[in-house]
């Protein structure tokens, strides 16, 4: 009786420390980084450095981050300037017409398997939470994705932290 006593919450603390510890230290970016983590069709987690490009003609933001062939984009849709606070995650295809501030989701990577190809998909639903401070941005995503080409569907939480916020003017491009 006294060993389960002490076996259980053990157990307990040790699934917790491997668990729980893992997956949340997988999500915590770097500064100027953007991490992410996928689940669904497809499984894997990218961390890639990051920055945040604000038009305040077009009152759109990007937070990009890219190596290579893969990258995550979080497309902001602003009332008037870059603001801190949830944004609604929706469909490219439905945000920029939608309720301000609002957001769309892209990501793509390379997939080796079953078969090497770039794998691509874009925002459904979700939430991002966005605190500006400083010049910097950081926040939360969890957003649910579909497949770019296919039915494949994708759960995403990712983290941001201290990335710098670049304005740039005269049309934006």
């Amino acid at each position: 009786m006294v060993a389960a006593l002490v076996l259980v919450p053990a157990l307990a603390i040790g699934g917790w420390w491997f668990f729980g510890r893992s997956s949340a230290d997988s999500l915590r970016a770097g500064s100027a980084e953007l991490s992410v983590r996928w689940r669904g069709t497809y499984q894997g987690a990218m961390s890639l450095p990051a920055t945040l490009n604000w038009c305040p003609v077009t009152r759109v933001g990007v937070l990009e981050a890219m190596a290579g062939d893969s990258g995550v984009a979080l497309i902001l849709y602003e009332r008037d300037s870059l603001t801190s606070g949830p944004h609604a995650i929706m469909s490219p295809d439905m945000a920029p017409s939608a309720a301000k501030p609002g957001a769309s989701f892209v990501m793509r990577w390379l997939r080796t398997k079953p078969d090497t190809a770039v794998t691509g998909f874009r925002s459904e639903s979700g939430t991002a939470r966005i605190q500006i401070a400083g010049g910097k941005a950081s926040g939360d995503i969890n957003a649910r994705m579909r497949g770019a080409t296919g039915p494949d569907t994708l759960v995403v939480q990712g983290g941001f932290s201290g990335v710098s916020i670049v304005t740039t003017a005269k049309g934006c491009t």
